[in-house]
């Protein structure tokens, strides 16, 4: 495990620490803490989901791609809160949010997307998932690889975008192209 010269302040300049026994012991600590728990087990979750139904949506032709969603708030906003989840989100990793803010009198939308195999065809699903909700524009959260997308979607459609929020997003995926290749 490699630990950077600030957290253990050897003074020396070297940028390699490894921890002694007696500094490995704080974390010998967090891994015996209890266990976390489930989000399916928060009372908070479980009150949500009583409240909030999670529905499912195909808008493509061939109906083959549904994006799954949650939606508070009065849908008299136009210009709604969405959300797009990381890789290995779904539409509930965000159910605190939507709660908070739709309790404050905004539309919230976490959205689930579905696989798509272009960055045009993911930018026409939420465009046509947006059209579904009668919104012209939106403030889109993406997190991780939701906010990749959400860049994306800004681009193709900036007209769209009231605002846009990226939380751990990545900009450029040229180097997950050299990503568990092997060289010939």
């Amino acid at each position: 495990m490699f630990f950077s010269l600030s957290i253990f302040g050897s003074g020396n300049s070297s940028a390699t620490n490894y921890p002694s026994d007696d500094q490995q012991q704080p974390f010998d600590r967090l891994r015996r803490s209890p266990t976390v728990e489930l989000i399916e087990d928060s009372p908070k979750y479980r009150s949500f989901r009583g409240r909030v139904a999670l529905k499912r949506l195909s808008l493509d032709e061939d109906c083959t791609k549904a994006w799954s969603y949650h939606e508070c708030g009065p849908r008299e906003v136009r210009c709604p809160m969405v959300f797009l989840p990381p890789v290995t989100g779904t539409a509930d990793v965000f159910f605190q949010q939507v709660e908070y803010l739709a309790e404050r009198g905004y539309r919230v939308i976490s959205a689930e997307y579905p696989s798509y195999f272009t960055m045009e065809e993911f930018c026409e699903g939420l465009l046509r998932l947006l059209r579904y909700f009668k919104v012209k524009q939106v403030h889109l959260f993406g997190a991780s690889l939701g906010g990749f997308l959400a860049q994306k979607f800004a681009q193709y459609n900036p007209s769209v975008i009231a605002s846009l929020f990226l939380c751990n997003a990545f900009g450029d995926t040229s180097r997950f192209k050299f990503v568990n290749t092997v060289p010939l």
